[in-house]
């Protein structure tokens, strides 16, 4: 996995179709945040067969609509 290069992967989780068909994305869990905050900012708009990685902090839903009714 290429993120495992910047820490200790405590979990990670592909997110799947009904039939069991990768959806394209997926959670990782780093043992602390600054090997999370390093994997994003040295991840994020890699190329990963032919196909840019988007990689951000997860947030919570609630964290997610209330930044968005701020806006």
């Amino acid at each position: 996995m290429a993120l495992a290069s910047y820490g200790t992967i405590t979990s990670c989780k592909v997110m799947r179709d009904p039939n069991g068909v990768s959806r394209g994305s997926g959670f990782v869990a780093f043992s602390t945040p600054e090997e999370a905050t390093r994997a994003v900012a040295e991840m994020n708009g890699k190329m990963v067969v032919n196909k840019p990685l988007y990689v951000a902090l997860a947030q919570r839903k609630e964290d997610r609509r209330a930044r968005l009714q701020v806006s």
